[in-house]
C-alpha cells in the first residue's frame, strides 16, 4: 500500500496530511522536516510546499517557477515568488539576505520569501544530507494543485479572501 503525504509549514513546524491508496487518511504536526522524513520516509511521495533545488546565483530563475507562472497566467502567476539563492537563506537578517540575493541574482528578496527562509533553509539542508529525502520529497505549489483540480484552469480569486477560499473549497 502506497502512502502520499502533503505538507505545509506552520508556526510550530510542519502540518502533514497522509492518504493511503485505499483512502485512509491521517494528519499530524511535526517539529522538523527531519521528523517528517522519520515518520513518512517509506511514503511514495512527500509533497511539500517549499522551494527545493536552490541555485547559488545567476540571473535566470528556476525553470519550474517560470513554467508554473506560465500555466497559472495573470493574476495567479504572482503567487509564485522568486526562489532565493542559497547564500541568501543563510543570512541572519532580511537586509543582509536581500542584499546578498541582489548581488547574486539581480533581484532583491521579497518579505514573503524572507518569512519562510527558516523552512527553506531546513529543507535545503535535509536535501543535501539525505538521499532518502531526495528520493521522497517533491516540491509542490498549491496554486498548481488547484489549477489541476480545476480542469487545468487557474483559480479566479485570491486565496486570502472569502471568494477565493470558497472557490478552493468548491474545487476540493
Amino acid at each position: 500500500m502506497t502512502t502520499s503525504v502533503g505538507v505545509d509549514g506552520c508556526p510550530v513546524g510542519w502540518l502533514a496530511i497522509s492518504v493511503t491508496d485505499d483512502g485512509e487518511w491521517s494528519h499530524g504536526l511535526y517539529e522538523s522536516a527531519g521528523a517528517l522524513l522519520d515518520r513518512y520516509g517509506d511514503a511514495g511521495r512527500i509533497l511539500i510546499d517549499i522551494p527545493i533545488g536552490l541555485r547559488d546565483g545567476g540571473t535566470e530563475g528556476r525553470r519550474c517557477d517560470d513554467e508554473a507562472r506560465t500555466l497559472l497566467g495573470l493574476p495567479r502567476e504572482n503567487s509564485v515568488f522568486t526562489t532565493p539563492a542559497r547564500p541568501s537563506v543563510l543570512a541572519d537578517t532580511y537586509e543582509e539576505a536581500s542584499q546578498t540575493n541582489f548581488r547574486l541574482t539581480g533581484r532583491k528578496l521579497t518579505k514573503q520569501a524572507w518569512g519562510i527562509v527558516p523552512k527553506i533553509r531546513e529543507v535545503d539542508w535535509l536535501m543535501q544530507q539525505s538521499q532518502r529525502a531526495r528520493d521522497v520529497f517533491v516540491e509542490v505549489h498549491p496554486e498548481l494543485l488547484f489549477w489541476t483540480l480545476n480542469g487545468r484552469c487557474p483559480m479566479e480569486h485570491y486565496k486570502g479572501r472569502g471568494k477565493g477560499r470558497s472557490e478552493r473549497l468548491g474545487v476540493l
